[in-house]
């Protein structure tokens, strides 16, 4: 019998077996994930990162915080996302891009960004489907439906579940009203944002920067940034499919808090991930009690990885879920 476990995820398939096994043999486990920060996420007896604590931290530290403008900290953020991470999945090719009334953003369908986050739809195949058929009904509007480039645009961990394929199954012809936006198109999806009189993901971080450039967004699952003024959020998905229609016909006039959404997007990238900084060996490696980050390097050498299992080892044997 081991004393510690460390699973990936535990949300899926093959890596809920052992968990599943952990808690029927009374075993301490963790569970890991890596993020496209590069960084390394630990929830100890938990499945997965879940943000549990970002409400709370972001309530007190709003209180507490007394400058008035972020909006230049928060251009440099994005700036930053957009040379070091976004160019991963999508090229940016100066493309002519259609307006659209509506533009759609999914997730990959394993991303833990999307798993297990349904709130008022059964899932994220579901939400696309009745927002298809929605469009169906409604041919005034014209929707673009981006798939996420990374399930194609990536050199590992290419999904075998796309929505593409997906949505090509479920529906033989669609109308012209619907355009479906493949993940190896480089029609740039930020160009598709200002073009387009508003937003709707399942839970993709696009929805934040969407907020962050005022544009009304409306999420339809369990999102970090949702319910704080940044994002509108149905109780139904009769109100949502309501929420939609009111934003494309004009009778719904909600704008994210732009003060708000600069305030949180500083929060969130500066403040949120670097909560008990522990520098070791100039790595910068971080954690905190409820969503766990090691920031790791970008690639562990050798020479490095002994360091690294201390550090994990540290973590699995603290009970005070800290390091």
């Amino acid at each position: 019998k081991v004393a510690d476990a460390l699973i990936f995820n535990g949300r899926y398939v093959t890596s809920r077996i052992p968990l599943e096994v952990c808690n029927s043999q009374g075993v301490s486990f963790s569970t890991y994930e890596v993020s496209e920060q590069q960084r390394v996420l630990f929830s100890k007896e938990e499945i997965g990162v879940t943000w549990s604590d970002v409400d709370r931290r972001f309530n007190n530290w709003l209180k507490q915080q007394t400058v008035a403008d972020y909006s230049h900290e928060v251009k440099e953020l994005i700036e930053e996302r957009l040379s070091k991470h976004v160019k991963t999945y999508t090229t940016f090719d100066e493309e002519e891009v259609d307006t659209y009334d509506l533009a759609v953003f999914t997730n990959l369908v394993w991303d833990s960004a999307a798993f297990e986050r349904e709130t008022i739809f059964d899932s994220q195949y579901s939400w696309i489907k009745l927002l298809i058929n929605w469009g169906i009904n409604n041919p005034e509007f014209k929707i673009a439906i981006r798939i996420h480039p990374a399930e194609t645009n990536v050199v590992y961990n290419k999904t075998e579940e796309t929505m593409s394929e997906f949505i090509q199954n479920s529906f033989k012809k669609l109308p012209d009203n619907i355009k479906v936006i493949l993940p190896n198109s480089t029609e740039n999806s930020y160009s598709m944002v200002n073009k387009s009189k508003a937003v709707a993901v399942y839970t993709s971080s696009i929805g934040l920067e969407s907020a962050i450039v005022g544009k009304p967004v409306i999420s339809a699952a369990d999102t970090h940034y949702s319910l704080k003024g940044i994002t509108l959020s149905a109780g139904s998905i009769e109100e949502y499919f309501s929420m939609v229609e009111g934003l494309l016909t004009g009778s719904l006039k909600w704008k994210p808090d732009k003060d708000l959404v600069d305030k949180y997007v500083y929060w969130f990238y500066t403040i949120y991930h670097h909560l008990g900084n522990t520098d070791i060996s100039g790595r910068g490696y971080v954690t905190h009690i409820d969503s766990r980050h090691i920031k790791a390097p970008k690639l562990i050498k050798h020479k490095d990885f002994g360091e690294f299992e201390r550090i994990v080892d540290k973590f699995l044997s603290n009970k005070d879920n800290h390091l």
